[in-house]
């Protein structure tokens, strides 16, 4: 699951669904931008597709990135103007160094 840096190539931005106030007191739900980051981004093939569970026609994706506390499976992955719900968000090897994050898009 080792990567270098230079494969951190695409931006992607990650978005968590939040709640807040207008000026007229009603609440308006959107999501919101919390963070970017430069990330790995793989489809899924061969033996990681089928384990993810995934029907035909779904596009996953794999996506690689430095390690964030703040990324769970409520959030959702912008990645080149496409959006992706992540399906699980993994610490590989506990180490708190990369985080990978098994998504499918959004339609």
């Amino acid at each position: 699951m080792a990567y270098t840096a230079q494969e951190l190539n695409t931006r992607v931005e990650l978005q968590r669904f939040t709640t807040t106030t207008n000026d007229f007191g009603e609440e308006i739900k959107a999501w919101t931008t919390y963070g970017q980051a430069f990330a790995k981004v793989e489809p899924l093939v061969g033996r990681e597709y089928v384990a993810s569970g995934a029907e035909a026609g779904e596009v996953n994706l794999k996506v690689t990135m430095r390690w964030r506390a703040d990324t769970t499976r409520l959030d959702r992955v912008i990645v080149r103007g496409d959006a992706f719900e992540i399906i699980d968000a993994q610490d590989i090897k506990y180490r708190r160094r990369e985080l990978l994050l098994y998504c499918k898009r959004i339609e």
